[in-house]
């Protein structure tokens, strides 16, 4: 399987479940076992492969049913997005 190359640069806001300080953005455990949050961000600069992402502002609400990290994770998201830009931010954010 071949990786593709991406990268962003933005601007973050996110909120979830865990004590303050966020554990599992440390590789460890949330505090209630799972983490469930709502994430919002605006991409300044990035791509996955081929596709720009430059501008693209996301919304979304992930839940896991443990650590981050450990990945398994639900997700809805909301875009304004290309279909090409909002299938290429899934694939990151996930």
């Amino acid at each position: 399987m071949t990786e593709t190359s991406w990268t962003i640069r933005a601007l973050e806001f996110s909120n979830c479940n865990c004590s303050y300080g966020c554990p599992c953005q440390f590789n460890g455990l949330p505090t209630y076992g799972h983490c469930r949050a709502v994430v919002g961000f605006q991409i300044y600069s990035g791509h996955h492969g081929d596709t720009r992402l430059d501008g693209l502002k996301v919304a979304g609400m992930f839940i896991w049913p443990g650590a981050i990290h450990e990945g398994a994770a639900k997700r809805r998201s909301s875009s304004t997005s290309a279909p090409t830009m909002r299938n290429a931010m899934l694939f990151c954010a996930y």
